[in-house]
């Protein structure tokens, strides 16, 4: 039994530097639906790639990340100048003319004491002084959540990982059950011919070619089962690269077989709370929490503005007059009394900091747990592969020898069925026990946040 290597660490990092180029800091490409042509044959390094450029859930988390980063632009904006220009005229009729009583009878004109056309030219820039820091500790947290939103980015990108990398082994081991059922098939439908003849001879009783043609049957209902499975295992690995259903027969590469891992407990525990996405996500969620507290306590206290503006408009008097100049001046507001509402925001932002505390300790909490439960079923879970490799080729080697004695009439027919049958059963509880393996492997490297187990000390991407 040769075991299947891991990827070393360098393809995880070029997955990783995929989903970052995918990610609003990466590119600005308007859309992420790949364009290269499909291969005809996948290798698992090919359908890593394209579940990164297609998955549904990579884009989702895609486009929040690209939404968060917008937000957060809009929050800093407040923090810079505003630059504003404007233009208006206006002609009044006159009726809106403001003259002496014994002028009312008179003709408008532009000495009037009010003009009656005017225009107004304006180009004004204003500047946040103070507001209490709302304003900076709102642009703190959006920063935050948009870091978040990343993580979050890169947490999806591992689950994927792993999602995909189950799926294909799914695939190839049903493949592998498909190919030992068919073969059993024959095998079945052999002996069958051999008991038929030697019922007809009389060498044999009819209840020996009964129960050979039932096991035939039997094994036949189990094909058809083993190739639905294989189907359903088939259209998962569509799903997750997001195939198209008229992509043709699905061609997969590569032999099933068990992954090598070998990570200590102590190395992946420290992996697993060094490089986490959802670990260090929810710490920024109490981060942002915090911050969203800090700017409802700054709406308490009163906001101040700056501006300067230069104008040209004719005369409010005289018409054919233009006026034109700076004008500087300072802006103060304080909101004394608003029935409640900021205590209520205060409220529910210390709500939901506290929700972010909690959900903090249970991350820490089931990381631990989790890989803890996943390590200790390790070691039974290889020691369960070598034990059923070994009783595969031994039961492989029995059928063998059944068969050739059963051709020389030195066993009964019920011996070589049930040699059939133990090899049977050890082929497919080998294949059982190595995708489970294979599973739990792909459990612990998402605990450990996504790193590659070899080398343990490769670096992790952080964009």
């Amino acid at each position: 039994m040769r075991p299947f290597p891991c990827p070393p660490a360098a393809f995880f990092a070029a997955v990783s530097c995929l989903v970052f180029a995918l990610s609003p800091c990466g590119s600005g490409a308007e859309s992420s639906r790949p364009t290269d042509p499909l291969p005809s044959v996948w290798d698992l390094p090919a359908a890593l790639q394209r579940a990164m450029q297609a998955n549904p859930d990579i884009q989702a988390a895609r486009f929040e990340a690209e939404r968060e980063e917008g937000v957060r632009l809009q929050v800093q904006a407040r923090l810079l100048p505003r630059v504003s220009a404007s233009a208006s005229t206006d002609e009044r009729s006159s009726s809106l003319i403001d003259r002496s009583p014994y002028e009312f009878n008179l003709p408008p004109s532009n000495r009037s004491a009010v003009a009656r056309w005017g225009y107004d030219l304006r180009v004004e820039v204003r500047q946040l002084v103070f507001d209490g820091l709302s304003s900076w500790n709102s642009a703190q947290r959006q920063k935050l959540r948009q870091r978040q939103a990343v993580l979050n980015l890169m947490n999806v990108a591992n689950q994927t990982v792993g999602a995909v990398r189950q799926a294909y082994d799914a695939v190839l081991v049903r493949r592998a059950q498909l190919a030992a059922e068919r073969q059993r098939v024959t095998d079945l439908m052999q002996l069958t011919d051999w008991a038929a003849r030697k019922q007809a001879l009389g060498a044999i009783a009819e209840y020996e070619l009964l129960t050979v043609q039932a096991q035939l049957e039997q094994a036949r209902a189990e094909l058809a089962d083993i190739e639905r499975d294989h189907i359903f295992a088939e259209q998962e690995f569509r799903r997750l690269l997001l195939l198209p259903g008229d992509a043709g027969p699905l061609g997969l590469t590569g032999k099933f077989e068990p992954r090598v891992f070998e990570l200590a407990y102590s190395v992946a525990l420290g992996l697993a709370f060094q490089h986490r996405p959802d670990l260090e996500s929810a710490t920024l969620a109490v981060a942002a929490g915090k911050r969203q507290e800090r700017a409802i306590i700054g709406g308490y206290l009163p906001r101040f503005d700056v501006f300067a503006s230069f104008a040209e408009r004719t005369s409010y008097y005289n018409s054919a007059r233009t006026l034109d100049g700076w004008t500087i001046g300072a802006m103060g507001s304080w909101n004394l009394f608003d029935a409640g509402e900021s205590r209520g925001r205060r409220l529910a932002a210390r709500a939901e900091r506290r929700q972010a505390e909690t959900r903090l300790t249970q991350v820490e909490h089931n990381i631990g747990s989790r890989l803890r439960e996943q390590y200790q079923g390790l070691d039974q879970a290889r020691a369960a592969v070598v034990a059923q490799d070994a009783a595969r080729q031994l039961a492989a080697r029995a059928h063998h020898q059944a068969q050739r004695l059963y051709t020389n009439g030195q066993v009964s027919l019920e011996s070589v069925l049930q040699s059939q049958l133990t090899a049977r059963q050890a082929d497919n509880r080998y294949l059982d026990v190595v995708y489970r393996f294979n599973v739990l492997v792909a459990q612990i490297e998402f605990a450990i946040g996504g790193v590659a187990a070899e080398p343990p000390a490769a670096a992790p991407w952080k964009p």
